[in-house]
């Protein structure tokens, strides 16, 4: 008798369980991929790139910057390019280059590419572009005739 309600408790509760542990599976393995092309243009920069990111690495990285000269000349004598990212209301840099010493913006410049561990929150969640508010480049430079504008 006691076996006529055991059973069908028993099988209940396996049937719960194998339910629980295959919805946590799923919801653990899903793909939060993202690919993005990053471009912009400002009065002397027009810099594009691109970002790849999922729960566990992000690389950005492959693309170019383009220096517009007012005087004709593609020359700078440093700059720094940083792309930054607003992720809950924090300033999280993403790649950057210093580059010192002339160079020549004719055809633009490589600004080469990082590939890590996927960047984190405060809680130590990877991050995902739903948490992403703002993505933008900050350029500074200096011209071969001495002024630094930014």
């Amino acid at each position: 008798m006691v076996h006529k309600i055991v059973y069908p408790i028993l099988l209940f509760i396996i049937s719960i369980l194998v339910a629980l542990i295959m919805y946590l599976v799923d919801r653990d393995s899903q793909n939060d991929f993202y690919h993005l092309r990053l471009s912009g243009e400002s009065l002397h920069w027009k810099p594009n790139d691109q970002i790849e990111t999922n729960p566990k690495s992000t690389f950005s990285g492959k693309g170019k910057l383009y220096f517009k000269s007012e005087t004709g000349d593609n020359t700078t004598q440093f700059y720094y390019f940083s792309m930054r990212a607003i992720i809950n209301n924090e300033e999280t840099p993403l790649h950057g280059q210093i580059v010192s010493g002339p160079e020549y913006f004719q055809n633009g410049v490589k600004i080469g590419s990082i590939e890590g561990p996927s960047v984190i929150t405060k809680s130590g969640a990877p991050i995902t572009f739903k948490n992403t508010d703002e993505i933008y480049a900050v350029i500074q430079w200096e011209e071969n005739g001495g002024r630094n504008p930014q």
